[in-house]
């Protein structure tokens, strides 16, 4: 939807790319840090969160996988 997030690292970096539109932290500083980058360049962070959910949740790519996985 083109919406960045601020999310605490539970280990999902190791598989999505993050630092843009997916703004991650593993402290309270962090993520009152990551808070403050996409306030201070939100247009950006929502340019990203889009590239990130077109590449990574698109419908047809992940059920094609998921379809794949299980033949």
């Amino acid at each position: 939807m083109g919406r960045p997030v601020v999310i605490q690292d539970t280990g999902y970096s190791d598989f999505l790319p993050c630092g843009a539109g997916l703004l991650t932290f593993r402290t309270s500083d962090e993520a009152v840090a990551a808070i403050r980058r996409l306030r201070d360049d939100y247009d950006a962070h929502c340019q990203a969160a889009r590239a990130v959910a077109e590449e990574y949740f698109n419908a047809r790519r992940v059920l094609t996988d998921l379809l794949e996985r299980s033949l």
